[in-house]
């Protein structure tokens, strides 16, 4: 019965951890002291889901596949012009975009919702990172992401003592015996 709790305990420590790890992208960046400049031209189109967005930034994909930010600027949708400073990788490191890295670009609200961002580039094939480079957008189209919420794992019969009323995911132990204590 302990040894259950424990690892009961244990799996919802580990989902907590990787849910957290599974939030938002961070729109935090690295000044490495080499750049690009990317600007998006006044009356630029901007379309698709737009409306709440609060923030955009273009991101590279490091050694371990995974995005992270290169530049970014708060955002609203007023036909304003804007530019986003990307910063290059340093000699040796793996702290900013690469030389001819095309761009990945995203966008989020306030209220941490993702979307994938489209541009339309004044000069066609423009859409790579180039040290001491300049491209000018005039166009953003942006698409909400749906994220799938991650499961809470738990027991599910109403019974049982330590019944969990949000669990979307009947809870097994190490050996597919349910979790519910009875």
């Amino acid at each position: 019965q302990k040894m259950r709790s424990i690892y009961t305990l244990f799996c919802c420590l580990v989902m907590f951890l990787t849910s957290s790890q599974l939030s938002a992208t961070s729109f935090e960046v690295v000044n490495t002291g080499s750049n690009m400049t990317v600007f998006v031209i006044p009356g630029a189109t901007m379309s698709g889901d737009v409306a709440n967005v609060s923030e955009i930034g273009i991101f590279y994909t490091n050694d371990s596949g995974d995005l992270v930010c290169a530049g970014a600027s708060s955002f609203s949708n007023d036909g304003s012009p804007f530019q986003i400073t990307l910063w290059g990788s340093e000699a040796g490191e793996d702290n900013g975009m690469s030389a001819n890295e095309v761009f990945t670009w995203k966008a989020q609200s306030a209220d941490g919702a993702e979307y994938d961002v489209t541009p339309s580039y004044s000069v066609e094939g423009s859409d790579v990172y180039q040290l001491n480079g300049f491209t000018a957008v005039n166009g953003l189209a942006f698409t909400a992401t749906s994220i799938e919420p991650e499961p809470i794992v738990g027991c599910m019969d109403a019974i049982a003592s330590n019944y969990n009323a949000d669990a979307t995911e009947a809870g097994l132990d190490q050996y597919g015996n349910s979790v519910c204590v009875y």
